[in-house]
Protein backbone atom coordinates (compact mmCIF):
# COMPACT_ATOMS: atom_id res chain seq x y z
CA UNK A 1 0.00 0.00 0.00
CA UNK A 2 2.91 2.35 1.11
CA UNK A 3 4.95 1.49 -1.96
CA UNK A 4 1.65 2.28 -4.23
CA UNK A 5 1.28 5.38 -2.23
CA UNK A 6 4.73 6.58 -3.41
CA UNK A 7 4.70 5.36 -6.79
CA UNK A 8 1.42 7.97 -7.17
CA UNK A 9 2.91 10.63 -5.53
CA UNK A 10 6.07 10.10 -7.52
CA UNK A 11 3.46 10.38 -10.88
CA UNK A 12 2.10 13.37 -9.90
CA UNK A 13 5.06 15.11 -9.18
CA UNK A 14 6.66 14.39 -12.54
CA UNK A 15 3.90 15.72 -14.57
CA UNK A 16 3.64 18.68 -12.83
CA UNK A 17 7.33 18.93 -12.92
CA UNK A 18 7.08 18.70 -16.92
CA UNK A 19 3.99 21.04 -17.25
CA UNK A 20 6.23 23.56 -15.14
CA UNK A 21 8.95 23.01 -17.74
CA UNK A 22 6.28 23.32 -21.02
CA UNK A 23 4.72 26.13 -19.84
CA UNK A 24 8.08 28.32 -19.24
CA UNK A 25 9.55 27.09 -22.65
CA UNK A 26 6.15 28.55 -24.34
CA UNK A 27 6.41 31.72 -22.62
CA UNK A 28 10.48 32.18 -23.40
CA UNK A 29 9.21 31.58 -26.83
CA UNK A 30 6.48 34.11 -27.03
CA UNK A 31 8.95 36.91 -25.45
CA UNK A 32 11.07 35.58 -28.75
CA UNK A 33 8.30 36.40 -30.82
CA UNK A 34 7.35 39.81 -29.13
CA UNK A 35 11.04 40.99 -29.70
CA UNK A 36 11.68 39.55 -33.19
CA UNK A 37 8.52 37.89 -34.81
CA UNK A 38 4.84 38.78 -35.54
CA UNK A 39 3.32 40.34 -33.08
CA UNK A 40 -0.31 41.18 -32.92
CA UNK A 41 -0.43 43.56 -30.50
CA UNK A 42 1.70 46.04 -32.33
CA UNK A 43 0.60 48.33 -35.07
CA UNK A 44 1.03 47.18 -38.26
CA UNK A 45 3.25 50.35 -39.99
CA UNK A 46 3.16 48.95 -43.20
CA UNK A 47 -0.47 49.04 -43.18
CA UNK A 48 -1.15 52.72 -41.58
CA UNK A 49 1.30 53.92 -43.92
CA UNK A 50 -0.09 52.32 -47.30
CA UNK A 51 -3.72 54.37 -45.39
CA UNK A 52 -2.26 57.22 -45.23
CA UNK A 53 -1.13 57.05 -49.01
CA UNK A 54 -4.40 56.10 -50.23
CA UNK A 55 -6.18 58.50 -48.30
CA UNK A 56 -3.92 61.27 -49.63
CA UNK A 57 -4.34 60.25 -53.43
CA UNK A 58 -8.09 60.27 -52.64
CA UNK A 59 -8.12 63.61 -51.04
CA UNK A 60 -5.12 65.13 -54.33
CA UNK A 61 -7.77 66.38 -56.80
CA UNK A 62 -10.10 67.75 -53.92
CA UNK A 63 -7.01 69.63 -52.29
CA UNK A 64 -5.73 71.21 -55.79
CA UNK A 65 -9.08 72.78 -56.74
CA UNK A 66 -9.29 74.27 -53.26
CA UNK A 67 -5.90 75.86 -53.69
CA UNK A 68 -6.88 77.13 -56.99
CA UNK A 69 -9.79 78.83 -55.50
CA UNK A 70 -7.48 80.26 -52.39
CA UNK A 71 -5.21 82.40 -54.85
CA UNK A 72 -8.09 84.65 -55.57
CA UNK A 73 -10.05 86.35 -52.82
CA UNK A 74 -13.49 88.63 -52.38
CA UNK A 75 -15.07 90.51 -50.09
CA UNK A 76 -18.41 92.51 -49.35
CA UNK A 77 -18.96 95.15 -46.98
CA UNK A 78 -21.80 97.33 -45.55
CA UNK A 79 -21.61 100.15 -42.64
CA UNK A 80 -20.44 103.36 -41.89
CA UNK A 81 -16.60 102.61 -43.15
CA UNK A 82 -15.24 104.34 -46.10
CA UNK A 83 -12.38 102.50 -48.19
CA UNK A 84 -9.95 103.19 -50.81
CA UNK A 85 -7.14 101.20 -50.86
CA UNK A 86 -4.65 99.44 -53.14
CA UNK A 87 -1.94 97.00 -52.63
CA UNK A 88 0.67 95.09 -54.32
CA UNK A 89 1.81 93.41 -51.08
CA UNK A 90 2.28 95.74 -47.74
CA UNK A 91 5.61 97.10 -49.09
CA UNK A 92 3.33 98.79 -52.24
CA UNK A 93 0.62 100.42 -50.90
CA UNK A 94 -1.93 103.67 -51.30
CA UNK A 95 -4.57 104.44 -49.83
CA UNK A 96 -6.63 103.57 -46.50
CA UNK A 97 -9.89 102.57 -44.77
CA UNK A 98 -11.53 104.23 -41.97
CA UNK A 99 -14.72 103.35 -39.69
CA UNK A 100 -16.93 100.01 -39.19
CA UNK A 101 -18.84 98.05 -41.55
CA UNK A 102 -20.00 94.22 -41.16
CA UNK A 103 -18.71 92.22 -44.18
CA UNK A 104 -18.73 88.24 -45.44
CA UNK A 105 -15.10 87.16 -47.03
CA UNK A 106 -13.74 84.54 -48.89
CA UNK A 107 -10.54 84.56 -47.31
CA UNK A 108 -6.99 82.57 -48.47
CA UNK A 109 -6.22 79.15 -46.88
CA UNK A 110 -9.70 78.27 -47.39
CA UNK A 111 -11.41 80.63 -44.65
CA UNK A 112 -14.71 82.39 -45.23
CA UNK A 113 -17.56 83.50 -42.90
CA UNK A 114 -18.67 87.23 -41.83
CA UNK A 115 -17.78 89.32 -39.16
CA UNK A 116 -17.35 92.89 -37.77
CA UNK A 117 -14.89 95.25 -38.53
CA UNK A 118 -13.51 98.39 -36.93
CA UNK A 119 -10.84 99.92 -38.64
CA UNK A 120 -7.98 102.74 -39.01
CA UNK A 121 -5.30 102.27 -41.49
CA UNK A 122 -3.35 104.36 -44.01
CA UNK A 123 -0.65 103.06 -46.01
CA UNK A 124 1.90 104.45 -48.34
CA UNK A 125 4.71 102.55 -50.35
CA UNK A 126 6.55 100.50 -47.22
CA UNK A 127 5.04 102.62 -44.61
CA UNK A 128 1.47 102.36 -42.70
CA UNK A 129 -0.67 102.89 -39.72
CA UNK A 130 -3.06 100.26 -38.88
CA UNK A 131 -5.33 100.05 -35.70
CA UNK A 132 -7.96 97.16 -36.83
CA UNK A 133 -10.29 95.04 -34.47
CA UNK A 134 -12.19 92.11 -35.99
CA UNK A 135 -14.89 90.50 -33.99
CA UNK A 136 -18.14 88.88 -34.32
CA UNK A 137 -17.02 86.10 -36.72
CA UNK A 138 -18.52 83.42 -38.08
CA UNK A 139 -17.55 80.61 -40.31
CA UNK A 140 -14.04 79.36 -39.94
CA UNK A 141 -12.36 82.89 -39.86
CA UNK A 142 -10.73 84.39 -36.54
CA UNK A 143 -10.90 87.34 -34.55
CA UNK A 144 -7.81 89.14 -34.32
CA UNK A 145 -5.93 92.45 -33.76
CA UNK A 146 -3.67 94.65 -35.16
CA UNK A 147 -2.72 97.27 -32.93
CA UNK A 148 0.22 99.00 -35.52
CA UNK A 149 -0.53 103.05 -34.34
CA UNK A 150 2.46 104.61 -35.35
CA UNK A 151 3.13 105.31 -39.18
CA UNK A 152 6.28 103.05 -40.20
CA UNK A 153 7.06 100.73 -42.17
CA UNK A 154 5.10 97.95 -42.33
CA UNK A 155 5.86 94.42 -40.03
CA UNK A 156 5.26 90.78 -41.48
CA UNK A 157 5.85 89.44 -37.99
CA UNK A 158 2.50 91.29 -36.09
CA UNK A 159 0.60 88.44 -34.89
CA UNK A 160 -2.52 88.85 -37.42
CA UNK A 161 0.03 88.28 -40.44
CA UNK A 162 2.10 85.66 -38.67
CA UNK A 163 -1.13 83.47 -37.90
CA UNK A 164 -2.61 83.80 -41.18
CA UNK A 165 -5.80 86.28 -40.28
CA UNK A 166 -4.45 88.09 -43.05
CA UNK A 167 -2.18 88.23 -45.77
CA UNK A 168 0.87 90.67 -45.83
CA UNK A 169 1.70 89.49 -49.34
CA UNK A 170 -1.53 90.03 -50.86
CA UNK A 171 -2.20 92.22 -54.11
CA UNK A 172 -5.79 93.65 -54.45
CA UNK A 173 -7.92 96.72 -53.33
CA UNK A 174 -10.60 97.53 -51.94
CA UNK A 175 -13.29 100.68 -52.43
CA UNK A 176 -16.51 102.19 -51.01
CA UNK A 177 -18.41 104.01 -49.11
CA UNK A 178 -21.28 102.72 -47.11
CA UNK A 179 -21.00 99.43 -49.05
CA UNK A 180 -17.80 98.27 -49.95
CA UNK A 181 -16.14 95.27 -52.45
CA UNK A 182 -12.54 94.11 -52.57
CA UNK A 183 -10.43 91.40 -53.56
CA UNK A 184 -6.90 90.16 -53.17
CA UNK A 185 -4.72 88.15 -55.47
CA UNK A 186 -2.09 85.90 -53.01
CA UNK A 187 1.39 85.01 -54.56
CA UNK A 188 1.53 82.32 -51.45
CA UNK A 189 -1.39 80.58 -52.60
CA UNK A 190 -0.06 80.26 -56.37
CA UNK A 191 3.35 78.82 -54.96
CA UNK A 192 1.22 76.62 -53.21
CA UNK A 193 -0.81 75.16 -55.85
CA UNK A 194 2.25 74.90 -58.05
CA UNK A 195 3.94 73.07 -55.17
CA UNK A 196 0.56 70.84 -54.46
CA UNK A 197 1.04 69.11 -57.25
CA UNK A 198 4.48 67.40 -56.08
CA UNK A 199 2.75 66.75 -52.64
CA UNK A 200 4.48 69.53 -50.83
CA UNK A 201 1.66 71.07 -49.12
CA UNK A 202 3.41 75.01 -47.72
CA UNK A 203 0.44 76.20 -46.19
CA UNK A 204 -0.29 73.37 -43.95
CA UNK A 205 -4.05 73.66 -45.45
CA UNK A 206 -4.45 69.81 -47.49
CA UNK A 207 -6.76 67.47 -45.89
Amino acid sequence: MTKKIMLIALIVCSVFALNVSVNAADTQAYKMRKAGGFDRTRPNQFTASMKRVGLYLLLYVPNRVLDVTDIITFNMSIGGGFQAEMQATRYAQIGGSYGQSYFVSKSYMRKFGSGHKDTSRFGFINMEQDVTYVDDVSGNLKEYVIDFPEFMIADPLLDAFRDDDVDFWKIGGNIGWVAGVGFGIHPVEIADLFLGLFWIDISNDDF
